[in-house]
């Protein structure tokens, strides 16, 4: 306890790591780790009815791939910088006048789909560079071009999910998705296009992913014995739990 902070107990939750001995040079791609997204995913599971294996995406400043075993355990996880690449490349190269300095506004599936495309066959820093040719050449708008982008940042996405050695992801494990804005609509549709993934994608509203890491916690609470009351599914459980 810290009296002077708070008077009752405060009990911290760790985070969670991979499962790599000895990790060098060629084994490095395997391990990964998290401080915060464990405890969304225990409450998504909590608030939403899924059902293990599953492999979990939650989109952002850093991607989130969290792969559930059968029993809805989390056993490993890898993450990408997918939104940080998003908001340099928007705003810090050379591409900040071709889009404006801003994201995709709107999902506009062709130009996603081209970034995405050309990406695939020419890489990611090429791909980049043909938004300048795209402004300069092409008669698109700037939403048009940050769709390209979008596509092309996300290949590299989903290049990891299916080749990386941490989350091991198999074509037939059901995708869920749980995000906000053009981040979640791109990668559930590039998913869906992709004919690597056979089984079904299924995209978390907004309002089943409110409150979800306050959720998670209380979980590991009631996990512990330290919680005993009433599962929070909404703002006003969150407040009923301040009285246990």
């Amino acid at each position: 306890a810290l009296p002077e902070v708070f008077a009752k107990p405060i009990w911290f939750i760790p985070g969670v790591g991979n499962n790599v001995p000895e990790i060098g040079l060629h084994n490095c791609e395997a391990m990964d780790m998290m401080r915060g997204e464990e405890v969304e995913v225990m409450g998504l599971l909590a608030q939403v009815d899924l059902a293990g294996p599953l492999m979990v995406i939650l989109p952002g400043s850093h991607t989130k791939f969290i792969s559930l075993d059968e029993r809805g355990r989390i056993a490993a996880c890898a993450t990408t910088l997918a939104g940080e690449l998003l908001q340099t490349i928007s705003q810090n190269t050379i591409l900040a006048k071709s889009l404006d300095n801003k994201f995709a506004d709107a999902i506009n599936p062709d130009m996603l789909l081209a970034g995405a495309a050309l990406a695939g066959r020419t890489g990611f820093g090429r791909a980049c560079f043909s938004i300048r040719i795209l402004e300069q050449f092409m008669p698109c708008d700037t939403n048009d071009r940050a769709n390209f982008l979008l596509g092309v940042v996300l290949s590299a996405d989903l290049l990891a999910l299916k080749n990386s050695s941490a989350v091991r992801m198999h074509s037939g494990t059901p995708v869920v998705i749980a995000g906000k804005g053009v981040l979640t609509q791109g990668l559930s549709l590039m998913i869906e296009r992709d004919d690597y993934f056979s089984a079904p994608v299924t995209v978390i509203d907004t309002g089943q992913q409110a409150l979800l890491s306050g959720a998670g916690a209380i979980q590991v609470a009631r996990a512990r014995g330290l919680y005993r009351g009433p599962d929070p599914v909404s703002r006003e459980g969150i407040k009923e739990m301040t009285r246990y």
